[in-house]
């Protein structure tokens, strides 16, 4: 339900994006390196990010594009908890590295673009692929609103640097033993948090 209305969003995304190509507009392309730090307090999941970006200028501050690139992802997937007595007990925690693909539809607002500097808005929403399911899978809705700066270079090449929020859906396995006669075994998931940092050149 969750990638069907991912994906549905994105068409709609590529609807807009379509019906607002005029004569005006430009194409521009650029690459970007990152990446996140978890800050959520349970998965914390770190990530390096290697991005392309294609899209249309549709005006002098609105941007709209599509995403695809790789991101390697420090995933939490097992965690244990074991309770002997009052103030005695034990935990740890698995991870794995996966190799996962995001496909997301950007929106970017300039808020100037008068200066060698434009400070501007953007937003990030799509799904990010897991084909390498090595072990609970990172895959699922991912949203990532940023705030970033433009510094405009000479033949229309443009370097930027952004940081934003990264929120992505993320699971792991929960296993606990001690203070009642079975074992709890659980799956938990949620939208995970972490703060993204990332520069790129657009040319």
């Amino acid at each position: 339900m969750k990638k069907l209305l991912t994906l549905t969003l994105l068409f709609t995304a590529i609807s807009f994006f379509c019906q607002n190509i005029n004569a005006q507009s430009t194409y521009e392309k650029s690459i970007e390196i990152g990446g996140s730090v978890g800050v959520d307090g349970v998965y914390n999941n770190n990530s390096f990010d290697v991005i392309m970006i294609n899209g249309i200028r549709l005006n002098k501050t609105l941007y709209a594009g599509f995403g695809t690139g790789l991101s390697i992802i420090n995933a939490l997937y097992y965690k244990n908890y074991t309770y002997y007595t009052v103030g005695n007990s034990e935990s740890y925690e698995s991870r794995s590295t996966e190799f996962t693909i995001p496909l997301f539809a950007r929106l970017k607002f300039n808020l100037t673009n008068e200066t060698h500097v434009s400070p501007f808005l953007m937003a990030n929403i799509g799904y990010v692929f897991d084909p390498s399911k090595n072990t609970t899978p990172s895959y699922g809705l991912m949203i990532e609103p940023d705030f970033g700066l433009d510094f405009n270079l000479k033949d229309n090449m443009i370097l930027y640097a952004m940081i934003g929020l990264h929120f992505q859906h993320g699971e792991y396995t929960f296993f606990s033993t001690g203070g009642s006669s079975y074992p709890e075994v659980e799956l938990k998931s949620a939208l995970t948090s972490a703060i993204a940092i990332r520069c790129g050149i657009k040319f």
